[in-house]
């Protein structure tokens, strides 16, 4: 009996040191197993392979562009040049749609951007990038005359460009063209739109929309000689031929009176000059010197500074205009009207220039004149105008 319980107490004891190991091993090996697991997670996160964002990261050049700092760009990007040159075309792709949203943003919405000066400095090591010289067109857009952005467009379109490039630059010299004509047009500057046609008719003489409109703006001016040599780069089958011709015929016939009665507008004179007193807007008068070889009329830089904020007035751009002394480029206003003894003009064109050697205050040119049918009689010192038909 004694033995038994011996033996009993024996098996006992052998048992529970079984479960104490098992159960270290159980923990010990779970430890090394969570060890394991914890050690290939932060492997994991940190590994560059198995991270989204590590592989999305922005790369220093493209966190320098994100934050204006073109100093860095431009040195990364002549680096990235001789290391990796599709990547750097890529960056150049990416800056110039960047560049040109922007610029079209900021004219869209009367705002400014930040890009001027990386254009400019951009230029300045890579001189000859036709789609960075686009961008310094558009962006210098505001501050040029229409006549020369159309020029700068021109001569663009002229280097070695991209298919792309072709695309924008066609589309935007069609809309400035467009702007121009139909804003000098509208405001009877015949002569004005003559000349500007002129400059650009060495870039585009097969361009049927600027012949026909110089050879109108010719016939509006009344050099029916001129009209018909645009003409003549014309097919000989263009409707607009016949058009033209109809109205030159109409134009002559309207050489008629259609009212006779005598304005005998009084005049002062200067030497072999003529001035007669005008209203700008029926509010402010002008002593102007009627000069029948200006094709615009113009007043000096002092009377325009003394009224402007009084009058309505539009400014047009700087354009070619002619003048007594020869062609000159100067700006151009659109005034609300112009008047002579109550002949009036509306929607008129005055160019604005310094003329503190002239005894006047500017010059009555042909696009007044030219709505009426004049005559100036030197023996009586009178100005007579009569409406046409």
């Amino acid at each position: 009996m004694r033995l038994v319980v011996i033996l009993l107490s024996g098996l006992l004891a052998l048992s529970v040191a079984l479960n104490v190991y098992f159960y270290a091993q159980i923990t010990i090996d779970g430890f090394a197993t969570e060890q394991e697991d914890v050690s290939t997670e932060k492997s994991r996160l940190a590994s560059p392979v198995s991270r989204v964002t590590t592989i999305n990261a922005p790369s220093p050049i493209e966190i320098a562009f994100s934050e204006f700092d073109f100093d860095t760009v431009l040195s990364l990007y002549e680096q990235q040049l001789q290391a990796s040159p599709e990547q750097a075309e890529q960056n150049r792709k990416y800056w110039f749609e960047r560049i040109y949203s922007a610029i079209n943003h900021a004219k869209s919405s009367q705002t400014t951007h930040p890009f001027g000066g990386f254009i400019t400095d951009y230029l300045k090591l890579w001189p000859y990038d036709s789609e960075f010289l686009y961008l310094e067109i558009l962006n210098e857009q505001s501050d040029n005359d229409p006549l020369e952005l159309l020029v700068s467009l021109y001569n663009l379109q002229q280097a070695e460009i991209s298919e792309n490039l072709e695309v924008l630059l066609q589309r935007k010299t069609k809309q400035e063209f467009d702007f121009m004509v139909q804003q000098l047009t509208q405001l009877g500057a015949w002569d004005v739109l003559a000349t500007s046609l002129e400059t650009l008719m060495p870039y585009d003489q097969g361009n049927r929309e600027l012949l026909v409109n110089l050879a109108y703006a010719y016939s509006q001016s009344g050099q029916f000689g001129l009209m018909e040599s645009i003409i003549a780069y014309l097919p000989q089958n263009d409707a607009e031929i016949a058009r033209l011709r109809e109205f030159r015929d109409k134009q002559l016939a309207k050489e008629e009176v259609t009212s006779t009665k005598d304005s005998g507008i009084p005049l002062d004179r200067i030497g072999d000059q003529f001035l007669v007193s005008t209203l700008i807007q029926e509010r402010f008068e002008a002593l102007l010197m009627i000069d029948t070889g200006a094709s615009t009329t113009v007043i000096s830089s002092e009377l325009f500074r003394s009224i402007r904020r009084n009058v309505d007035t539009e400014y047009l751009g700087r354009y070619s205009i002619n003048t007594a002394s020869g062609r000159v480029r100067a700006p151009i206003y659109r005034f609300k009207s112009l008047s002579v003894q109550g002949y009036r003009v509306n929607d008129i064109a005055i160019v604005v220039l310094p003329l503190d050697e002239l005894q006047a205050d500017g010059l009555l040119g042909m696009n007044f004149l030219r709505a009426f049918r004049f005559l100036i009689d030197q023996d009586s010192g009178s100005l007579h105008l009569f409406t046409r038909a």
